[in-house]
């Protein structure tokens, strides 16, 4: 009976003692960030509202706002192709702003 008694006390010292790891490792997995997926945007710049800093470029026929920033509005010009990869959980901040140029074909 003395044996079954320090069997039974020592699993459940285990038990307690193994618990808090077991839920720090599921908060990790539950506080683990989720990576969104940036949106890019390539287009022709058809507006430019420098007040606002947004800029209209069309994309396959439709056309969407972006905002950027205002030195990046100051350098953008009407006609330019650009690529524009959106902050991530935005659908209209642009974290970068680039101009595309077209290679001539020879």
């Amino acid at each position: 009976m003395r044996k079954a008694m320090l069997v039974a006390t020592f699993v459940t010292l285990g038990l307690i003692l193994s618990a808090p790891s077991f839920a720090a490792e599921q908060n990790k997995e539950a506080a683990a960030p989720k990576h969104e997926i940036q949106k890019i945007v390539r287009g022709t710049i058809t507006a430019i509202d420098a007040a606002a800093s947004k800029i209209t470029v069309q994309e396959d026929g439709s056309k969407q706002a972006v905002t950027v920033t205002t030195s990046e509005t100051a350098s953008l010009k009407d006609g330019m192709h650009v690529k524009i990869v959106l902050k991530a959980g935005t659908a209209d901040q642009a974290e970068s702003v680039k101009v595309m140029t077209h290679k001539k074909k020879k």
